[in-house]
């Protein structure tokens, strides 16, 4: 079992099914089975971070679902949404959308532009790697306090290398105590990670292979090789195989997604 605690409850992560409870009292129970998404944002000085669970079948009414945590709590928070995120789908007692998996031999994705992309395979990383790219950011929102929320570096890895670096340095320059200091260089070895993790890691798994693949959030994929796990790099972006190559596609840019059967086998 993990538990979180936040500003105005915690989340329970269980082997089956995760508990909120607010004020101290059990408020929701969801099923692992029917999470669809979580959405996540970490906390800054001036602004609650918190963690939201979506469900396809649990009524979630109002902000139930959601609980929100300071920057004190955002190592707990970033590693159960982790947890969470790859416990959705269970491979033990899979879900119809992983039943249906074996049917599904390609995705084709249309971008906002119109433009449709085949898709045979998606590029997905260690997740210990992703988790301790995201425990050290959440440490370094929790050591940089003041300085990290004035000029924004918290938040999805997807921004560009070169400007958080120089947003680095620009930290470093009027940041004095010890505590913010370890936040830069946390911050730091974060970037490393990370690019390190896009640049030379990773591997790409067929459509068919990923589990939780039908559901619209990268965050739920998952597939498993040689007993290790894979998942979405925590990004805005898929690094996806096509008939022309490889190329990086912005989620948020896309518009439709459909799955092309298997092709039947021909018989010799």
């Amino acid at each position: 079992m993990m538990i979180a605690e936040g500003v105005d409850g915690s989340i329970e992560l269980f082997e089956d099914r995760i508990l909120i409870s607010k004020t101290g009292k059990p408020q929701l129970s969801v099923p692992l089975a029917d999470i669809s998404e979580t959405r996540f944002r970490p906390a800054a000085v001036f602004s609650d971070g918190h963690l939201q669970i979506c469900a396809r079948e649990t009524m979630i009414n109002g902000m139930l679902g959601t609980i929100f945590f300071r920057p004190k709590a955002g190592d707990d928070f970033a590693k159960l949404r982790t947890a969470i995120n790859q416990r959705i789908v269970s491979p033990a007692e899979p879900t119809a959308a992983i039943q249906d998996a074996e049917d599904v031999g390609a995705m084709r994705i249309m971008l906002s532009s119109g433009t449709w992309i085949h898709v045979d395979r998606i590029k997905l990383y260690d997740a210990a790697k992703v988790t301790e790219i995201a425990t050290l950011q959440a440490q370094a929102a929790k050591a940089l306090g003041p300085s990290g929320g004035m000029v924004g570096v918290f938040g999805s890895p997807s921004v560009t290398l070169a400007a958080e670096a120089a947003t680095l340095s620009l930290i470093s320059g009027f940041i004095a105590s010890v505590t913010q200091k370890q936040g830069v260089e946390a911050l730091r070895k974060a970037q490393g990670l990370y690019q390190e993790m896009l640049m030379r890691s990773g591997r790409f798994f067929d459509v068919q292979c990923i589990s939780g693949i039908r559901l619209p959030k990268p965050g739920a994929w998952f597939a498993d090789h040689e007993g290790y796990r894979h998942v979405h790099g925590g990004d805005d972006f898929l690094w996806v195989e096509t008939s022309q190559g490889p190329l990086t596609v912005n989620w948020p840019h896309i518009s439709v997604v459909r799955f092309v059967s298997v092709p039947p086998a021909i018989a010799p």
